[in-house]
Formats: C-alpha cells, structure tokens, sequence
C-alpha cells in the first residue's frame, strides 16, 4: 500500500506541525503526531471509526473515545490533544519528546495503555514525509530569501554593467564585502582572481546569511523556484546571475 499524503493535505500537514513545534514537541514527536492525524482520520475532524453495535467509539481527527473531544476543527482538536497528553500523561510525554524517530515516539507513547495509537500503518511513512517537507522548507526560503536579497540591491544594474563581454565577471573584479559590488582594479594594486563560480557563491552567500539559515541536501529545488524566478526578471543582473548558477542555459 502506498502511503503518501496527497499534495491537498500538505498546507495544514504543515500548520499542524509548526503548532505541535510551538507546544514544546520535538521535531520527531512533532512529525508523528501529524502522521499519526491522517493514519488516524485522513485530517477529517469528524471522522467517526471502531464501530460496535453500529456506534462509533472513536472520534474526530486523533480518534478519542469521547465524542467531545472528537468535535471542533482539525486544529483545535489536535491543539486539545497535545495539550491533555502533556498535562495528564506528563510522563509519557517527556519520553514521547526524548525519542529520536517516529517508530520510537510510537513505542513510547504505546507504554501508555491510556494514550496509546493503534496499529503502525502509514503513521511513520507520513511523519517521515511531514519532516522532509519541512526541512524542504526551510532551505528553498532561506535560498530565496537570499536571492531575492540581491534582486532587491538597488545597485545591481552598475554590477551588471561592470561585467566583462562574456557577462562573467573580468579578471581582477572582485566582489566587495560592502554590498556585493565588483570593482575595477586599482592601479597598481594586485587583485585576486576571480571565477563565475566563486563569485556566484560570494552573491548567494551574502544573502543566505541574512536569511539566517543554511541550504540543506533540498536546496536543488530551492534553485529550481531561484531559476524560474530569475527567468521572470528583465534586468540585466537576473540575467548575469541565472547564467552564474547555469552555465550551459
């Protein structure tokens, strides 16, 4: 069976994360409590499942026993779950939180006869997922952030006009730590070289450390969304930079 969460669940798959992250839960608890939400309920706050007799005994998005609690909207039930879980099972919620995977939040929290999830099914596939878009994330906005840092330098159209024929950068420019400007060479002084690709690492750089973060092993589809929207400037530094970053379009 395949388990993955549909494109349609990922906007509040990530709402639901951030809000376990505020609440004091770890990533990885964080990442299995979302999981657990749609193994448990698909995110359907009136999910109605365990039938006996024809009744249901289970309710809402985390499928508690009490139809109270199974009631209100996906995020309010799932707030009201966290916050019972660490006020009545404090215990069990510090072990929940010291656990490093999703399979071990699950052995934790299953310790618990009180608060313990059903079977495993697709709960630790979507945690996996839940996490890996998130840290997905966190590096295509910190890449964006800092390219459009750059677009946003009212001088880029002098550092367009300071590259040489090619649009790369000539030799003996270099970027200034002030800003990102090149400048021409000073008489007489000797100047370091520099390449299209070291001075498309300085540009991006400067940017990413103002977005105060750092690219993780995602950040290729952080270039795919900085190339698509390079490719929707006009001015002549969007241009030089999208061939920094690929050469051979």
């Amino acid at each position: 069976m395949d388990y993955t969460l549909p494109n349609s669940a990922m906007p509040l798959s990530s709402q639901l994360y951030q809000m376990a992250i505020s609440m004091g839960a770890s990533p990885a608890n964080a990442a299995y409590l979302v999981g657990s939400a749609y193994q448990e309920s698909g995110f359907k706050p009136n999910a109605l499942g365990d039938f006996v007799n024809g009744k249901p005994t289970s309710f809402g998005l985390m499928q508690v026993g009490s139809p109270s609690l199974g009631s209100g909207s996906s995020e309010d039930q799932f707030r009201n779950y966290i916050g019972r879980l660490q006020k009545n099972a404090p215990d069990t919620w510090s072990a929940m939180n010291s656990a490093k995977t999703p399979e071990d939040v699950y052995s934790a929290q299953r310790t618990n006869p009180d608060w313990r999830m059903g079977i495993p099914g697709g709960r630790f596939a979507y945690a996996n997922q839940v996490s890996a878009s998130q840290d997905d994330g966190m590096s295509s906005n910190a890449f964006m952030s800092g390219i459009q840092r750059v677009l946003q330098d009212p001088n880029q159209n002098r550092i367009a006009s300071q590259t040489s024929a090619t649009g790369l950068p000539s030799p003996g420019q270099y970027i200034d730590e002030h800003g990102g400007i090149p400048k021409p060479p000073q008489v007489g002084a000797v100047q370091p070289m520099s390449t299209p690709a070291s001075s498309a690492f300085s540009i991006i750089g400067q940017g990413l450390a103002s977005a105060g973060q750092q690219m993780s092993q995602s950040g290729q589809q952080g270039n795919a969304q900085a190339m698509a929207m390079l490719q929707q400037r006009k001015s002549p530094f969007a241009s030089y930079l999208q061939s920094l970053l690929n050469p051979g379009v």
